[in-house]
């Protein structure tokens, strides 16, 4: 998977960025939208979205997983069991650039990579359809009264 292009609000070093040592809290849909996973599911589609995977905050603290995306590129629904979309003015605590590691909240995945297909996300975090237990599936029901064997029936 390839990452899309960046966009202006989400170059090396966005304007929403804070400036200092400490978090700051922002909006939801003022600056970008996020999508809120959960924590293992949001684990398991950055591992296979790889190099393709945009703005990622996430914190050990919190079992949760925040994908950004530029303003109007998300769906209004998203339609994933694991993971949703914030409503506008849902407060989001954005880590300084330079949070990358340990136990708090951090950039998983800094800004300036590119962005996240929405397409892409959603198809990692949808389960793939599970196939059937081959011992569940019941052999065809026989219909009609059974026959010995060698045995014709009159008419």
């Amino acid at each position: 998977m390839t990452p899309q292009p960046d966009v202006p609000a989400f170059g090396s070093t966005p304007t929403w960025l804070p400036a200092g040592e400490f978090s700051v809290l922002r909006a939801a849909g003022t600056y970008f939208d996020v999508v809120r996973c959960r924590g293992e599911a949001g684990r398991r589609a950055m591992a296979l979205l790889g190099q393709a995977c945009g703005p990622v905050i996430t914190s050990q603290n919190a079992d949760f997983v925040d994908v950004l995306f530029p303003l109007e590129v998300l769906p209004e629904r998203l339609e994933a069991a694991s993971a949703w979309k914030l409503a506008p003015g849902t407060g989001i605590r954005v880590p300084p650039l330079r949070h990358t590691e340990g136990p708090g909240l951090r950039w998983a995945v800094p800004p300036g990579r590119g962005i996240t297909s929405p397409d892409q996300l959603l198809a990692v975090l949808r389960p793939a359809a599970p196939l059937p237990d081959p011992l569940a599936i019941a052999p065809p029901a026989r219909s009609g009264k059974r026959r010995a064997a060698g045995v014709r029936l009159a008419r």
